[in-house]
């Protein structure tokens, strides 16, 4: 969540001049949630191929491990409802920011 925060603070200039230019706030929602979207999948590929080399080590050094498949996918579900809610929380800010301040 911090990492999506500071793309879309550091982007707020961008997003400002969009918004003078007539651009709705459901297209900016809809491009900043889309963004977070991204970001919670490419932590899960990476959680996903880290956890799978793990998995493999451990077998190899013989110790026991059971990975269950709900429990992947219930830590992959609230990942995604995490990465989602830190876009609502950047939008906020980007809600509150004023686009003639942001501008100069």
């Amino acid at each position: 969540s911090q990492t999506l925060m500071a793309a879309i603070v550091a982007a707020l200039r961008e997003y400002a001049t969009l918004r003078a230019l007539g651009v709705s706030s459901s297209s900016l929602r809809a491009v900043i949630l889309e963004q977070s979207l991204w970001v919670g999948l490419a932590g899960l590929v990476i959680t996903a191929a880290v956890g799978a080399l793990l998995v493999v080590a451990a077998r190899h050094a013989h110790i026991a491990l059971e990975v269950p498949l709900w429990g992947c996918v219930a830590t992959g579900t609230l990942v995604l409802g995490i990465a989602l809610l830190s876009g609502l929380s950047a939008l906020r800010e980007l809600n509150q920011a004023e686009p003639s301040t942001l501008l100069r």
